[in-house]
């Protein structure tokens, strides 16, 4: 009995070890098939990576050369541009240098552009600015001065091709000692009437140095305080400027004063100018 016991004992054990070797035997057979499929998809991911740097390369390399392309391009087309504009432009003459004119005064104006039209009239205005009228070379040139000391304030010469009139006075678009304005046709805007020429002024300076000749010359400096001002250029160094201060009386009230001002400024840096006020 015992004996028949310890068969059917023995034969459970086989058994259990039989079902816990083909479990281990699944466990490890699990693992390797996991382990693959990590290798296999750490392998996928690492060649898509590959592929995506290739094609991101390829990608920046095609932007560079569509790019290069573009930009010679663009500089080729703007070169065979500049020489056609020269070419159109090379025989243009110049009728007058207008940095002469700027630099100097309406006599001068007047020997290097001829008699000016309606000289008769101008004398008897009055005014503090005039516009010689001039004919030089079948051209319109109108010449602006100061009527006081007789200084160029700006040159308008009338025509419709910009480019040519600005080479007719001698100068170029990259001149930056000179404010060069198209003056627009006031009937069709795409389309001008001439070009207005001055010399690059300085406003604020003006202004600034107006306000310091008021301040030193008050009776009570730190009394003055501006309200506004406004400069007009005249012409060399000069300049008109107008505005308004309040200050302070004998009797400590506040008082605003308007104030006009022809203005020289000998020095911007330093201020010092010699100026013409009058108050109200």
């Amino acid at each position: 009995m015992e004996t028949e016991i310890n068969k059917l004992s023995a034969q459970g054990w086989s058994l259990k070890s039989n079902d816990l070797n083909k479990n281990i035997f699944n466990i490890v057979m699990e693992r390797d098939i996991s382990d693959e499929e990590v290798k296999k998809k750490q392998e996928t991911e690492k060649n898509n990576s590959k592929r995506g740097f290739i094609i991101l390369g390829v990608i920046i390399l095609f932007i560079f050369i569509i790019g290069n392309y573009t930009s010679n391009t663009i500089k080729q087309v703007q070169k065979e541009n500049q020489i056609a504009f020269d070419e159109k432009y090379k025989d243009v003459k110049v009728i007058i240098d207008a940095s002469t004119v700027l630099s100097g005064d309406v006599k001068n104006a007047t020997n290097l552009l001829g008699t000016p039209e309606k000289i008769d009239k101008q004398l008897k205005s009055g005014f503090s600015t005039w516009t010689n009228f001039y004919t030089k070379d079948n051209r319109n040139i109108d010449v602006t001065y100061n009527t006081k000391t007789n200084k160029i304030i700006s040159i308008f010469s009338e025509g419709t091709d910009e480019e040519q009139l600005i080479r007719e006075l001698g100068l170029n678009k990259t001149r930056n000692d000179f404010d060069i304005t198209a003056v627009q046709n006031v009937d069709d805007t795409s389309k001008i009437t001439g070009i207005k020429v001055m010399k690059k002024i300085d406003t604020v300076t003006a202004r600034t140095c107006t306000k310091m000749y008021i301040t030193n010359n008050a009776k009570n400096p730190s009394g003055v305080k501006f309200v506004g001002a406004s400069a007009e250029y005249m012409g060399g160094n000069d300049y008109y400027v107008t505005g308004s201060f309040d200050g302070t009386n004998s009797f400590g009230g506040t008082v605003r004063t308007d104030f006009k001002c022809n203005i020289t400024i000998l020095n911007k840096d330093t201020c010092t100018s010699v100026a013409d006020c009058k108050f109200n």
